[in-house]
């Protein structure tokens, strides 16, 4: 079981930057879009703060998990190199909304992103036609599960979204979504523990932190939005996924 978890959403977003009607008119893939200028400066930044993270020597990250979107990977890629560390893709890591459009081989991706792990296997992969919120919360909360079990005695990072951060937070602290800090872009969640028979406990410094970035936009908002209706159905979707419950 792992012994220390970080959490990271990507960087802001491209397409949120430029405008969904400017992205659309352009894009090959619509729904995996790159990183903007200032989402490249974020995930520079995270991996700095990261990778100087000295509370304990001995929990320094040993492996980088990303999902298979252009802007999670991106995100990895500076902290992989700052730590000399491969990217492993996992599909449980996906992203919540997504059309079927093809995505890149991670062959293809590796030509571009040489730290990605080819030999790597995910832990399973989505259905299709995964429902919004109540599978993918389901679905994110079992990534976490098996993640931590997978990786016994390490220090990992998972990179994903925005929803996937909040309930791989909530699934390993036993907590509602409604308890965790909302999901900047590139913000930090870090959670320890001492034995894999020890619950999980939440960094003061790192509950979704954005300290370490020296600037955030309007494009890539927190999530979820007392505004945002899949936000609403998000935080109220306990029905199938207890953990979501309040106590």
């Amino acid at each position: 079981m792992a012994l220390r978890v970080w959490v990271v959403r990507h960087g802001d977003r491209l397409d949120f930057e430029m405008g969904q009607e400017k992205w659309r008119a352009i894009a090959q893939r619509v729904n995996d879009p790159c990183l903007s200028d200032l989402g490249h400066q974020q995930a520079v930044e995270t991996a700095q703060a990261v990778a100087s993270e000295n509370d304990r020597p001995d929990r320094r990250p040993t492996s980088i998990i990303s999902s298979p979107f252009l802007r999670c990977i991106e995100t990895s890629n500076p902290l992989a190199g700052l730590l000399g560390l491969p990217i492993k893709i996992d599909h449980s890591l996906f992203e919540v909304v997504f059309t079927g459009e093809s995505m890149p081989s991670l062959a293809d991706r590796a030509c571009y992103f040489p730290r990605i792990d080819l030999d790597y296997e995910s832990v399973f992969k989505p259905p299709s036609g995964e429902g919004f919120p109540v599978e993918c919360i389901a679905r994110y909360g079992e990534a976490a599960s098996r993640l931590v079990e997978k990786f016994e005695g390490e220090s990992i990072v998972l990179v994903t979204h925005a929803a996937g951060v909040c309930a791989i937070v909530a699934k390993l602290l036993k907590a509602p979504i409604r308890a965790i800090n909302a999901a900047s872009p590139c913000c930090l969640f870090c959670l320890d523990r001492d034995s894999s028979a020890d619950e999980w406990r939440l960094s003061e410094k790192y509950s979704g932190s954005t300290s370490h970035l020296s600037s955030l936009a309007d494009g890539t908002k927190p999530w979820p939005r007392p505004d945002d209706d899949w936000a609403l159905k998000f935080l109220t979707a306990g029905d199938a996924a207890p953990w979501l419950a309040e106590d």
